[in-house]
């Protein structure tokens, strides 16, 4: 096993309740603390480094956004202390979720994710999310081909959902094909990466 396959096998339920858990626990730790499980986080995260590299391009991204909030902290009086808080929050859930995002395959959520089906409210709900994660790639595609040749208008939005709808069927059968794809088996070794990060961040708590 390669350092990065250590994300690929982690179980896509475990880490999408290892996000939830720190992103709670952000909102109680304070600067320092904050800061210390952000280090950790990252010297984690080094194994993979497109997990840091993807973190810092949505950071250049959001840096408007940022400044905005500054000013905004100033013209409401603020204090500069608060908002230095509020935006260190703001990047250690964008690292999170940059994580939960670059490190889960498409074929690894529909894996962790399969039940015996014996459960027809998951079944639907788990073929509903299975559905909307290809639903979206797609519209974005039809999204940025369409407006690349003529602006955005109620015609051309009009001809991105026709477009999007008249391809559905493809998505269902997509969908349906991926129900033979087999459940992974718990690889206690890379879940224990976060299972350890989780007991960490639980003790800067305590």
């Amino acid at each position: 096993m390669t350092q990065q396959d250590i994300f690929a096998k982690q179980h896509v339920l475990l880490k999408f309740f290892f996000v939830l858990l720190l992103i709670t626990i952000s909102t109680i730790l304070n600067f320092s603390d904050l800061l210390i499980s952000s280090g950790i986080l990252v010297i984690s995260f080094f194994i993979k480094p497109d997990i840091i590299r993807n973190w810092g391009q949505v950071l250049i991204r959001l840096f408007p956004f940022f400044i905005s909030l500054f000013i905004f902290g100033i013209i409401f009086q603020v204090s500069f202390n608060l908002q230095a808080l509020l935006a260190f929050r703001i990047c250690y859930i964008l690292l999170l979720s940059v994580y939960l995002i670059s490190t889960t395959p498409f074929e690894a959520f529909i894996a962790d994710t399969k039940t015996s089906g014996d459960n027809r409210f998951i079944e639907d709900l788990r073929f509903f999310l299975l559905a909307t994660f290809q639903f979206i790639p797609l519209f974005l595609q039809t999204y940025e081909k369409v407006t690349s040749k003529t602006k955005l208008s109620f015609s051309s939005l009009g001809s991105i959902l026709q477009i999007c709808f008249n391809k559905i069927h493809e998505v269902e059968k997509s969908v349906n094909e991926s129900t033979d794809i087999i459940p992974r088996n718990f690889d206690w070794i890379s879940n224990s990466h976060i299972l350890l990060l989780s007991a960490v961040n639980l003790i800067l708590v305590l």
